[in-house]
């Protein structure tokens, strides 16, 4: 319990962190917050995070960045919990958004 307290304090700090511009630490955050959950090997958290870290990239026009992340994250989901279920509906929107504005070179901003 103490670590999944640990990796919400630590997503929650990034989303601060990114809300105030400072992308940099936020993506570290994130980063030590993924490894966390694989360390608890929690596939369903490693994906929200993943996510979460696409979508940043996403947001900072890095929808190259984000693409494999989101693979990634909907390969765990789909692994773990299947497909009938609002996250892969989320990772796969976004998966769609960041293919969209990786070919059109845009940025666009996904759903958490």
């Amino acid at each position: 319990m103490c670590a999944l307290k640990n990796i919400r304090s630590l997503c929650r700090a990034a989303a601060e962190a990114h809300a105030a511009g400072n992308t940099v630490n936020a993506e570290f955050m994130l980063r030590q917050a993924y490894t966390r959950a694989k360390a608890m090997n929690s596939p369903v958290l490693e994906a929200k995070i993943l996510n979460t870290t696409a979508v940043f990239a996403l947001e900072g026009g890095r929808a190259g960045d984000a693409v494999p992340l989101l693979i990634k994250a909907l390969a765990k989901v789909d692994a773990r919990i299947g497909r009938s279920n609002k996250l892969y509906t989320v990772i796969s929107n976004n998966l769609l958004q960041a293919e969209v504005a990786a070919v059109s070179g845009r940025a666009v901003e996904a759903a958490v």
